[in-house]
């Protein structure tokens, strides 16, 4: 008898019972589904005629969608979209049951399945009438573009009635600024800082000079001896490292005819190998660009110098950043490479203190510089931020970093006793967003809730005030209130116990 594997023989017999015990057949459920089997092709003998898309047309798109459709290709690939979504007409939703919510216990109702062409098409093409140079351009608050030119009398006006700026002297013309000016001037000198000493790819130590000193100073390396030795430790006497500061210069550094009273010069200085100090001066001269760039409501004013030798036998380099309005174009920072010959220059006892390792051997290290004149850099943010709704509406679009105030507050004009009310309120939330650090500016009493909100925006747009904190009477039952952005002169609806959380948010951004 052979021998049997009864692990094997188990397994049959489970097999043979599982299938014994096995209803014949399994009856097919009842359920009826509209989605077809098999894909159903549609009868394109019932779709309307192909679209045909003119140039004018696609010239509208681009503008809308700032997509690229002006080629034979991209027309074609539209007209085939759009030939695609008529087959959707065909489509036959007779007996097709509502859909079922989730979050609901109840149907949702459908309305009725009729094609229509949605009746935007004017609406959407409207978004695509304005256009510079063959661009389609978004204005602030989509306010459509002006080309309007402003001379340089008219926008000192505006900044001196609004106390930024004020003139002094009669033969040779300064400007002084003003409280608002002097927020501007500080905002500008902390970003300053922060873009130089914290937010680098390498370690730039901030440093002050005490005294006042002339701009073309000779001493300026023998002053930062100790600066430097300390530096030079902290990185572990290997460069790339560096040094900003600022002094108070007796020589201008511009002769634009008008030009700030005071002169506070920011200088970065920063030390590199000779192997690769040529490299960083030309990305060090990028970064600076962008960064007038981005706090510009037209970056487009900023751009280069040519870079030209400071001597004919020298290997110092240097190039202007420019900054172009329509009476002129003007220098706001120069950016050199002087390499080693600064440093040449000095006793051979403070060389010593000069020298970096530098791939095993010591020697002196290459020099960029860096260095713009805070209150004239200022005042050009200014005359930068001027702009003129259609009313004639003045407004300085400052970068929210720049501005002088964040946040203010309006109220349009209610009686006595709700405007008492509603002004110790906004006191209430501007004291909030002070304790999360944020610049605002207490409504007066005189025009709070007194005067016509539109009187009291237009105030707020022509200090550069970014967001206007809107109450109303329904504020003080709802606690709800409207943000009103300088930029969209557009209001969104919040609460005012969620303002300070919010403001602070938007404010982070740059």
């Amino acid at each position: 008898m052979k021998n049997v594997d009864y692990r094997q023989l188990s397994g049959v017999v489970m097999i043979r019972l599982a299938l014994f015990l096995k209803p014949a057949h399994i009856q097919r459920g009842t359920f009826c589904s509209l989605v077809p089997d098999k894909p159903v092709v549609p009868d394109r003998s019932k779709l309307p005629e192909p679209t045909r898309i003119d140039a004018h047309t696609i010239e509208q798109l681009e503008r809308n969608s700032l997509v690229d459709f002006g080629n034979e290709e991209g027309i074609r690939i539209v007209e085939e979209a759009i030939r695609f979504a008529d087959q959707l007409s065909l489509v036959d939703t007779e007996g097709v049951e509502p859909l079922t919510s989730v979050l609901e216990d109840r149907a949702l109702r459908l309305r009725n399945d009729a094609v229509n062409d949605g009746g935007c098409q004017k609406l959407i093409l409207s978004n695509a009438k304005v256009a510079e140079e063959g661009y389609f351009v978004a204005p602030p608050g989509n306010v459509p573009l002006e080309t309007k030119t402003y001379d340089l009398k008219h926008t000192a006006n505006i900044r001196k009635a609004y106390g930024f700026v004020r003139v002094v002297g009669s033969k040779k013309v300064d400007l002084k600024f003003g409280p608002p000016g002097e927020l501007v001037f500080q905002n500008l000198r902390n970003e300053w800082l922060h873009s130089t000493t914290t937010y680098r790819e390498i370690n730039v130590f901030p440093y002050h000079m005490e005294s006042e000193s002339s701009a073309n100073c000779e001493n300026i390396y023998q002053d930062l001896k100790s600066a430097f030795s300390l530096a030079k430790f902290l990185s572990g006497n290997s460069p790339p490292f560096g040094i900003a500061f600022s002094r108070t210069t007796k020589d201008r550094t511009n002769d634009d005819p008008l030009f700030p009273r005071r002169h506070v010069e920011l200088k970065q200085i920063v030390f590199e190998k000779p192997q690769v100090s040529k490299q960083y001066f030309y990305r060090h001269l990028q970064q600076r660009k962008r960064w007038w760039r981005k706090f510009s409501a037209d970056p487009g004013r900023f751009s280069f110098g040519d870079v030209t030798r400071i001597s004919e036998s020298s290997v110092a380099e240097e190039a202007q950043i420019l900054v172009t309005f329509p009476w002129g174009t003007h220098e706001v920072e120069k950016v050199r490479f002087l390499g080693s010959e600064e440093l040449d220059k000095l006793p051979v006892a403070d060389q010593n203190d000069y020298t970096v390792s530098n791939d095993k051997k010591r020697g002196l290290p290459h020099v960029i510089e860096s260095y713009f004149n805070l209150d004239y850099g200022a005042l050009t943010y200014m005359f930068d931020a001027f702009y003129e709704r259609k009313s004639g509406r003045p407004v300085l679009k400052f970068h929210r970093k720049l501005s002088p105030y964040k946040y203010g507050f309006a109220a349009g004009s209610v009686s006595s006793a709700v405007a008492q009310e509603l002004y110790d309120m906004s006191r209430m939330i501007c004291l909030d967003l002070k304790k999360e650090s944020l610049g605002c500016l207490f409504p007066s009493p005189q025009e709070f809730g007194k005067k016509g909100l539109e009187t009291q925006l237009a105030k707020h747009d022509a200090l550069g005030i970014c967001y206007t904190v809107v109450l109303n009477e329904g504020s003080l039952k709802s606690g709800l209130c409207g943000l009103y952005n300088r930029e969209t002169t557009l209001q969104e609806q919040t609460h005012i116990s969620k303002l300070p959380e919010y403001c602070s948010l938007i404010m982070k951004n740059y």
